[in-house]
């Protein structure tokens, strides 16, 4: 559900990039490809996948509180990826959708771009099916609620690096083990909370023509979930989502939308 609702924020952006020229420099909209590696140490697991990428910016003139302007940022990646862990399984389906509300700020430090903003995160697997070994993969999606502080500087016409610095403010992971057969699929759909996470966004855009080509590197880190205790068939499973770690290579080739 949440997917959709994203989906159609972003059909709303893209339908207002064609009608927000007159917002120089402001809004934006790029196509591109990100290599994804999600980890989980403790378990020795990860998934690979190479998701095409369509990203997007909207600033509108009249999107202001007081002297705080407001831009949207939506992203969508949507793709397959390579599990490793208890065996192996490709070509699993995975989707990461992305969106946060900024206000850019070029009089706080002189000479850069004070960024804050707020934003939701959410990263899909689908890993139905059986793996090389035999075991059975279910379905999980990780959400986080995040604060994020970034920072922009020019460094010439056509140069500018900049960075994002996210905390965590709340997550949730749901695991869907009704998915799998037997007394592991009797405990049903899980929901684990996360409460401690970081993350941090480097980059830099160089200036070709009409169009911007930012390439750019993201980590994220989570800490261990709570736990949840439940019992089948008098069995106690105690349910806890392990610290793990998703780091996303991507390149973008934006057209900023001018006067």
């Amino acid at each position: 559900m949440i997917h959709k609702i994203f989906l159609r924020i972003c059909i709303a952006l893209c339908t207002a990039f064609a009608n927000s020229a007159t917002h120089a420099d402001a809004s934006s909209l790029g196509f591109g490809v990100s290599k994804l590696t999600y980890r989980e140490p403790s378990l020795d697991v990860t998934h690979e996948a190479w998701l095409p990428t369509l990203q997007g910016q909207w600033t509108p003139d009249d999107w202001q509180v007081g002297d705080w302007p407001i831009s949207l940022v939506g992203q969508i990646a949507k793709g397959d990826a390579d599990y490793k862990g208890t065996g192996t399984m490709d070509h699993q389906p995975m989707s990461l959708y992305q969106l946060q509300i900024q206000s850019a700020h070029a009089e706080w430090v002189d000479g850069y771009q004070i960024t804050p903003g707020l934003g939701y995160r959410q990263l899909y697997n689908d890993a139905r099916g059986l793996t090389s070994t035999g075991a059975q993969g279910y379905r999980r999606t990780s959400e986080y609620w995040y604060a994020s502080l970034g920072i922009e500087q020019s460094l010439s016409d056509d140069w500018r690096w900049m960075g994002q610095l996210y905390y965590l403010l709340a997550g949730k992971q749901t695991t869907r083990l009704g998915d799998v057969s037997g007394d592991v699929g009797k405990l049903g759909t899980v929901e684990n909370a996360q409460h401690r996470g970081y993350g941090f966004q480097l980059g830099f855009c160089k200036v070709l023509d009409s169009f911007d080509v930012c390439p750019s590197f993201e980590m994220w880190r989570v800490a261990d979930s709570d736990t949840r205790s439940q019992r089948v068939n008098g069995q106690t499973y105690l349910l806890t989502e392990p610290m793990n770690t998703t780091k996303t290579f991507q390149v973008l080739v934006h057209y900023p939308f001018k006067d």
